[in-house]
């Protein structure tokens, strides 16, 4: 009996290849099972149960003989390219054939939703896709030596957020090996303006608008306005919340009911639009660069996943600072806030799919330690998850990690439940709104917004 008894523990085990919305379930189901009086009967026909569920998951998902298969962005190909020959050549037990392809972190989900069979072995994330991914069973718990060595040589905020706690669970559970934490901060023309980097009011002011004329500049700030990462920097910094207090109440967004939520709507509507007296431009982070080297832009926001591809040619005009302060009118009060971003980070995710578990475990292990975490910095100024990297030198002392460290001082991390999905797009085309010009009236502001929260809080 005990033998049979331990089998089933075994079969047990087999539970963390199946999805979530099954592994519950059938697990007490099984230990339900295995309770019964008939003892011998129950144990034998509950690990049957198991085992079966487990078979007909795995037996669905691509065979080994398609190789095996890493994800990344087309900007970290270089690197990502690099590192899998290094494991390969540090690892000659490894005889799977890796294959990299191209994959957009934004488009991960929806290639999964049609696919999740097709989909790489190891996938390169944002931390604000956990919840989603491993809800629909699209990606497998992170356990054994793998999850101690992330717990112990992460950094805790990583850590975190590479986390999800299932509905019913009492505790996280860990998704993915984090490979940077990141923020947004301040790039500005240090040619022109440096004090005045440190209030958005003074940029937006009639002094600024002095300067702009003088100077022959066209506008004072700028972002993308119509990507959401940046558009609920104004709410997160009057305080107004995002899923209730912890980030984990689908139910909850207080953005168009608080006071400080409409403090930061009217902080939008008055100074984030495209009129001709107006300040502020919406772009892309490339144009905005090439705006503040051509003199036409003081200042804009963005991260480090930008530097290479649009900032590093302009490094000698360029400086960096935390985002500035605002003054906000909330409830009637004057309140001046140092602005607030999302902290979120990159992860490397196990397809739950993948017949080769093992194997993208080690991987990512290997392309998240130490040695590789400075390699991301240095190659791809990514501000490292591993804490003993942080403690580099040349990582301590670099100015845009100075700079992302403050800003982290003032950041919330960004939430990683599955209704996260449903918030970029409709903050997004809030903050669109209100530039282009389609709320013309205060009114019709608030109604854009109210229109924005209720499809972010749709199911």
């Amino acid at each position: 009996m005990k033998k049979l008894k331990d089998k089933l523990i075994r079969a047990l085990g087999a539970l963390k290849a199946i999805p979530l919305k099954l592994r519950r379930p059938l697990s007490a189901l099984a230990k339900r099972l295995a309770a019964l009086k008939t003892k011998l009967f129950a144990v034998l026909l509950a690990a049957l149960f198991v085992f079966s569920a487990a078979w007909i998951f795995v037996s669905g998902t691509r065979s080994s003989a398609g190789g095996f298969t890493v994800w990344a962005a087309a900007e970290e190909e270089t690197l990502v390219r690099a590192l899998i020959d290094e494991f390969l050549a540090a690892n000659p037990d490894v005889t799977t054939p890796i294959t990299f392809k191209v994959q957009s972190n934004n488009m991960v989900l929806s290639e999964m939703e049609k696919d999740a069979d097709a989909a790489a072995d190891l996938i390169l994330i944002a931390s604000d896709q956990v919840g989603t991914l491993a809800e629909q069973g699209f990606i497998s718990k992170i356990g054994g030596s793998f999850e101690t060595s992330v717990i112990q040589n992460s950094d805790p905020a990583a850590v975190k957020l590479a986390s999800y706690r299932p509905d019913g669970a009492s505790a996280d559970e860990l998704y993915g090996f984090p490979v940077s934490l990141d923020t947004c901060f301040m790039y500005y023309n240090k040619s022109i303006i440096n004090e005045q980097a440190k209030n958005l009011d003074k940029l937006l002011s009639v002094e600024s608008l002095k300067t702009v004329a003088a100077q022959g500049l066209e506008d004072a700030f700028g972002f993308d306005i119509g990507d959401g990462f940046y558009s609920a920097i104004p709410f997160l910094t009057a305080g107004a919340t995002l899923f209730g207090a912890d980030g984990t109440d689908k139910t909850q967004c207080d953005f168009y009911t608080s006071e400080q939520g409409l403090a930061a709507a009217r902080y939008m509507f008055d100074n984030f639009t495209n009129g001709s007296a107006a300040l502020f431009k919406s772009d892309k982070a490339n144009n905005l660069a090439s705006l503040l080297n051509s003199n036409k832009l003081l200042a804009t926001v963005s991260g480090s996943w930008e530097w290479n591809n649009s900032f590093a040619r302009y490094a000698d005009k360029i400086g960096m600072a935390p985002l500035p302060s605002i003054t906000l009118d909330i409830g009637g009060a004057e309140q001046k806030r140092q602005m607030v971003s999302f902290i979120n980070a990159k992860i490397y995710a196990v397809n739950s799919r993948s017949r080769d578990a093992a194997l993208a475990a080690r991987l990512a292990d290997f392309m998240t330690g130490e040695k590789n975490a400075i390699r991301w910095f240095r190659e791809r100024r990514y501000y490292a998850a591993n804490r003993a990297a942080q403690a580099d030198a040349e990582f301590m002392s670099d100015p845009m990690i100075r700079v992302m460290r403050s800003q982290f001082n003032s950041a919330v991390a960004a939430p990683s439940i599955k209704q996260m999905s449903k918030f970029w797009d409709p903050m997004g085309r809030f903050g669109q709104a209100v530039y282009s010009g389609t709320a013309k009236t205060w009114e019709q502001a608030k109604n854009e917004l109210r229109l924005s929260v209720d499809k972010i809080l749709t199911e």
